[in-house]
């Protein structure tokens, strides 16, 4: 009998040792999920110079896919939204400097990113396509050597103009897409490397400039973004979207702004 306590205390131990370990570590002092119920304010950052995703309506209030499902989270969360503007290059930091509780801003999962911060499982996706005149020779991406390529500092989309590296392209970074989409209808740059949606309503927003989604260079899914270790956070989040995904609210949502149906993402 003696023999066998021992060995529950032994086993005891060992498992205290366990839980106390990398992977069971113990929770922050803060905790994302109480803090937003207590203030009755949930703080988002969400870029509005990202159309369809980000904007500002005719009455100069936020609006689009990210700012409608921020909209919908708080509501089912039963309290205020407040709205953080940001670019692309300040979404990681301004987590990072507790400014805002999350990120809803079209923010494609990488690994890189995944090292500074946590990802829910995905909300929404796109294509990142090269934006481009129709009258400009263009077939496929080694056409880019020589380009002017305009991108918005910081995001995806850099990244991949920047791996891309075309030879003799020239690749100008700007702070937001909306100023991307300024130099491309001013011909200051070739072509611009965006999303499908933004690339789409671009074109249509601006008949007159030829515009189209001329190739496709990869697709990817979009999380929020939140600080790390914080599970009871990440947990509700992506519980959140799973069953808003699940009732068609972020199906009928990502239609209505980006104008097709929300990409499958697998098991992600």
């Amino acid at each position: 009998m003696k023999r066998r306590m021992t060995m529950i205390g032994l086993g005891l131990v060992l498992l205290g040792g366990v839980l106390q370990g990398p992977a069971f570590a113990q929770a922050p002092a803060t905790n994302t999920l109480d803090e937003v119920v207590r203030r009755g304010r949930l703080i988002v950052a969400i870029g509005l110079g990202a159309p369809p995703y980000g904007t500002t309506n005719a009455q100069m209030q936020p609006d689009g896919l990210d700012v409608e499902v921020a909209q919908a989270l708080a509501r089912d969360m039963g309290v205020q939204l407040e709205i953080v503007q940001t670019t692309a290059q300040n979404r990681i930091p301004y987590l990072q400097t507790n400014r805002v509780d999350l990120v809803i801003s079209s923010f494609s999962i990488t690994a890189e990113r995944a090292r500074a911060i946590a990802f829910t499982i995905p909300y929404a996706g796109a294509q990142q396509v090269v934006v481009a005149r129709r009258d400009l020779a263009l077939a496929s991406l080694a056409d880019l050597a020589g380009k002017r390529i305009g991108v918005a500092r910081g995001s995806t989309n850099d990244g991949v103009a920047t791996q891309l590296n075309p030879a003799g392209a020239r690749i100008s970074r700007y702070d937001d897409d909306a100023l991307a989409s300024q130099a491309l209808l001013s011909r200051q740059v070739d072509v611009m490397i965006t999303s499908d949606a933004l690339g789409a309503a671009l074109a249509q927003q601006n008949p007159q400039a030829g515009l189209e989604n001329r190739l496709v260079i990869s697709t990817a899914p979009f999380a929020f973004g939140i600080r790390r270790h914080e599970p009871d956070w990440l947990h509700f989040l992506n519980t959140w979207i799973y069953l808003n995904r699940q009732n068609g609210t972020l199906n009928r949502l990502f239609e209505k702004w980006v104008g097709h149906a929300l990409p499958e993402f697998g098991s992600f």
